[in-house]
């Protein structure tokens, strides 16, 4: 069988491709602006079925005459007219993927009668809370001549084939092993071409088949008794967890993540499904110590107009109401922004089982529930001091409640979510980010008025009837100035777990744990918003393919190739917390446009599946420089890029966050917010920009020369080198972890090179590029670098060199002005006051006057150029007068 995780690295890898998938299996169609189009699965010409190519629905498809649609793998399977196993494997090949390991099914026997359920007794006193099927007829009517088991259900359990278990395994997001281990267990099959659900009986018989139709849930056959809950796992008494859920679809989402179904996992889980918000919610004959409901995220606009209770709140009251008296009730609660568990797993995929076992083994407990009466109240429950039994109320701070009394009810349960964080000083939220990276959004008080009863919690006001000694409690919507105050509460601070970072990616601690999907205590707050976990390799293999990266670049040096390298494994150590010193910032320098300095940047933010904050350098007022820089800081994104930057760089704050052991006081586009600058990287990219000294001493300098015309790169299945590496991130990143593991294992050694002001970070690197990868030492040839880019001047001339290497002037005697018109055509401005009336030879002299009197005459060397000065007396009708004459000429080296 083929698992969860190599499908889903199949359909990450024709994602990467999508326009070349298109063009493949729909060769008639053409790309229209950001979709394909052409008139139908065979590919013929027409524009029809589209297909998305880009952004957050990549790879999705829809046929508009034939109301067909899915995903790029439903495509491939339709297009081709094969099963979905063989189209897994068949896409598998094209995007270069190798045939899957086999893997074998896990078999168990179910156990149906281990636990004997048995409907309440319908009275006038609890009729409305009990379904009518639930109540048994006077006499249950024989099996149906011809069918075993009564129903059929043998039938139902062969018609669900390989092609069924793809099906369920692909839509939902469950393992394909959790689905074969399932139908093992015979508790799926296939009804009237739907999917179907046993109910049993006391004895364990099935007497009903529970199936989808296009209007709903139906039962099979009408008119039997019986449709009790859906039971998984071993014997429920004895298992270490019970879960209770209201759909057969969450129960296997949450089941399935906590791998319920591997053998070293059997009687940890079990699960009760009631099959509906009033179903089989009368729990008092299971003599369990305790039990975890898991309810649904139902919007408050589908609460009843009568009880004010939505029908996942509804649900929860009434498994509250119905447990053992021996039985203790705890609450997992599904993020607020997902409707329910499995619509969790759909959206963000978290790969950890981690994420899972916090969310079993930090249940809420439910001291009371919202009975809507006063007489059902279990007497042994003690009411919240303030709410009575409204536990799941949101107190308005009004009607004798303070702005802390409400704080001290509502953070914690935010807090207990994962949902809003403390950075700095302010809350926080993640916004999911449209193919841009997630990040993070300081919370504006209209936001938490709109969150705050997403999270199971009516929002209400205390009134007080004092000549009749009553107290009220009135629905209402959240005050906007009463907002504004709690999130400036201390108690905030206080309840709401910090961030420090949102890697996309998985991140490697100093103990040599890899933290997945989801909130981790790391690094003062850590929460990874995706990515797949990186696979363990040989160190040859990782070294290899970290190498092979760099292969198609053109290095000055070898010290720049190790630079380079140097960078790409950077970010690991910054996000796992394996260096505490300060990292530099990787400055890409290029002798010319379309050299590859940005696109060698981009590879490492691939690595770790980031999109790069961008910032411009537009100069003063309203989109300034230290404004972007703010606006990049505040969303919170590792990667921040100064991309292609021009003149000269003079940031305060950038030069604060560099150094990074400050918070600094970020203002862009009207949000203001206290900011770490810990966990950022930060790149640039240039052809010769202007660097303070305090900057060039914070930056490490990789340089790189364009390749000669007609050079060959590599290419790769899946594109270009960055596409390639996009769709084998996990890869990379794996190989990236290898090398690291590597360094741990040697004991974290350093050099003792100090020749930069950021020695932890530089001789960590320099023992690693040299020891592990193979490079040259990194820092040789690195201060001649700083120095030339902290120098207007002579920055100014190491431009002046690389437009000249391009006319025919280089290795000829040029005068003042031929090479003032060479650095006009280029269109490279002098240093110092833009304003200047000086002509631009007068300037131009002054600028090589002062260059050559650093020198004593003797030539200037600026990055493998060589620069020579030669007087002479020049006559004229004038008479004679001295000039001078420039020869450049380039290092045979480079």
């Amino acid at each position: 069988m083929i698992s969860r995780q190599y499908i889903d690295e199949v359909q990450e890898r024709l994602h990467s491709s999508c326009e070349a998938v298109c063009r493949h299996l729909l060769p008639e169609g053409r790309r229209v602006n950001k979709g394909w189009r052409c008139g139908g699965i065979d590919g013929r010409e027409g524009k029809s079925l589209e297909v998305e190519l880009e952004g957050s629905k990549v790879g999705l498809f829809h046929d508009r005459a034939t109301g067909e649609g899915g995903t790029i793998l439903d495509l491939w399977k339709l297009s081709r007219g094969i099963h979905f196993t063989d189209a897994v494997l068949e896409a598998a090949g094209f995007v270069g993927m190798s045939p899957p390991p086999q893997t074998s099914r896990v078999c168990e026997t179910i156990d149906p009668g281990s636990y004997v359920y048995t409907p309440p007794k319908a009275t006038e006193a609890n009729r409305a809370d009990i379904e009518v099927d639930d109540v048994p007829p006077p006499d249950d009517p024989p099996p149906l001549a011809g069918q075993s088991n009564g129903v059929g259900w043998e039938k139902c359990l062969m018609a669900f084939n390989a092609d069924w278990a793809d099906k369920i395994a692909h839509t939902r997001s469950y393992s394909i092993e959790f689905v074969n281990w399932l139908h093992e267990r015979e508790l799926i099959g296939v009804y009237k071409g739907a999917v179907a659900f046993p109910v049993h009986d006391a004895n364990g018989e099935v007497v009903r088949i529970h199936y989808r139709t296009e209007n709903g849930w139906a039962y099979y056959p009408k008119g039997v008794s019986g449709n009790g809950p859906l039971i998984i796992g071993e014997r429920l008494q004895s298992a270490a967890h019970v879960l209770v859920f209201e759909s057969q679809w969450d129960a296997f989402a949450i089941l399935d993540k906590l791998e319920a179904h591997k053998p070293e996992n059997a009687g940890i889980y079990s699960a009760f499904i009631t099959r509906g918000a009033t179903s089989n919610t009368n729990l008092s004959k299971l003599p369990v110590t305790s039990i975890i409901a898991c309810p649904q995220n139902d919007p408050v606009e589908t609460a009843s107009k009568t009880t004010g209770r939505t029908p996942a709140q509804e649900w929860l009251r009434r498994i509250a109401m119905g447990i053992h008296a021996d039985t203790t009730i705890h609450v997992a609660e599904t993020p607020p922004h997902h409707k329910d568990a499995n619509d969790w797993i759909r959206a963000e995929k978290p790969a950890h089982y981690k994420v899972f076992t916090q969310f079993v083994e930090n249940p809420r407990p439910l001291e009371t529930v919202d009975t809507g009466s006063n007489d059902t109240q279990p007497p042994e429950k003690q009411p919240h001091p303030i709410l009575g039994r409204q536990k799941l109320t949101f107190p308005v701070p009004a009607g004798g409640i303070g702005y802390t009394d409400s704080a001290e009810i509502i953070f914690p349960v935010i807090g207990a979510s994962k949902t809003m964080f403390i950075r700095g000083n302010t809350i926080h939220e993640i916004g999911r980010g449209n193919g841009e990276g997630d990040y993070l959004v300081p919370m504006t008080p209209d936001r938490f008025c709109n969150l705050v009863e997403g999270y199971g919690y009516t929002v209400k006001r205390r009134q007080v009837d004092e000549q009749k000694g009553l107290i009220f409690w009135r629905k209402t919507t959240f005050p906007l100035a009463s907002a504004k105050i709690l999130l400036t509460s201390p108690i905030a601070a206080a309840e709401l777990p910090p961030i420090h970072q949102i890697p996309a990616c998985p991140v490697l601690t100093p103990s040599g744990e890899v933290l997945g999907y989801g909130y981790h205590d790391h690094c003062g707050g850590t929460y990874v918003t995706g990515g797949a976990m990186p696979p363990a390799m040989p160190l040859p293999v990782a070294v290899n393919a970290l190498l092979g990266l760099l292969a198609d670049f053109n290095f000055v040096t070898p010290s720049d190739k190790a630079r380079a390298m140097a960078c790409l494994i950077s970010p690991a150590m910054k996000m796992g917390g394996l260096i505490s010193e300060d990292f530099p910032m990787d400055m890409a320098e290029a002798d010319q446009s379309q050299s590859g300095k940005t696109y060698r940047q981009k590879l490492g933010v691939r690595i770790y599946n980031e999109v790069a904050s961008a910032v411009t350098s537009a100069r003063g007022g309203v989109g300034s420089l230290d404004e972007a820089i703010s606006a990049a800081l505040i969303k919170g994104r590792p990667f921040i890029t100064l991309d292609n930057f021009r003149g000269l760089l003079d940031s305060t704050i950038l030069e604060q966050a560099i150094r990074g052991h400050s918070r600094v006081n970020c203002r862009a586009l009207r949000i203001s917010a206290e900011v770490e600058t810990r966990p950022f990287i930060w790149q640039l990219s240039t052809n010769g920009a202007e660097l303070t000294r305090d900057m060039a001493n914070r930056s490490i300098i990789t340089r790189i020369r364009k390749h000669e015309p007609g050079y060959k790169f590599s290419q790769y299945p899946e594109g270009d080198l960055l596409e390639h590496v996009t769709a084998n991130q996990a890869f990379y990143l794996g190989a990236v972890f290898t090398v690291i593991r590597e360094w741990q294992k040697a004991g974290c050694p350093r050099t003792d090179d100090n020749r930069h002001d950021f020695k932890g970070w530089c001789q960590v690197m320099d023992w690693i590029v040299q020891h592990v990868l193979g490079l040259a030492p990194l820092l040789d040839g690195h201060q001649a670098q700083q120095s030339r880019t902290a120098n207007p001047q002579l920055q100014w001339l190491r431009n002046v060199a690389m437009a000249a290497r391009s006319t025919r002037f280089m290795g000829v005697q040029i005068s003042t002005t031929q090479l003032v018109n060479i650095a006009d055509d280029a269109g490279i401005d002098f240093p110092g006051n833009p304003n200047s009336k000086d002509a631009a030879t007068l300037r131009a002299g002054k600028i090589l006057g002062k260059l050559f009197t650093d020198t004593g005459g003797m030539p200037i060397t600026v990055d493998g150029f060589t620069i020579d000065r030669e007087i002479k007396i020049v006559y004229s009708d004038r008479g004679g007068e001295e000039q001078r004459f420039y020869t450049f000429v380039e290092d045979s080296a480079t």
